[in-house]
């Protein structure tokens, strides 16, 4: 992977949890920052909840290796910055080639909440 393979803009974003008073928890997204990345789909599955196919979409992120891209997990999430409606959650995360120069993050689409 080269460089100029990276034209995908994502932006990494963690929850964080507030109180609400009542002795529950619930939170909002934080931006973490932003990277340029190379999207790719990777393949589909379905899955039944509650009787009821639900069909998600898999892909692979590939970023290079830095601060901010060795810190995030599957407790955060990537949004495309051209189009915020997009959403992934974090499946996996690893770096393939063991010299920290790329990480790879295997992403899952329709099911970041």
């Amino acid at each position: 992977m080269k460089s100029f393979d990276l034209r995908d803009r994502v932006r990494f974003e963690r929850r964080q949890d507030l109180a609400d008073g009542f002795g529950n928890f619930e939170g909002d997204w934080r931006a973490l920052g932003e990277t340029r990345a190379h999207l790719t789909p990777t393949r589909g599955g379905e899955t039944v909840i509650a009787g009821r196919l639900q069909g998600k979409a898999g892909y692979d992120l590939w970023v290079q290796s830095s601060n901010l891209t060795r810190s995030v997990g599957p407790d955060d999430r990537v949004v495309d910055v051209r189009d915020p409606e997009r959403v992934w959650n974090i499946r996996w995360t690893g770096d393939l080639d063991g010299d920290r120069r790329w990480v790879l993050m295997q992403l899952e689409e329709g099911s970041a909440e």
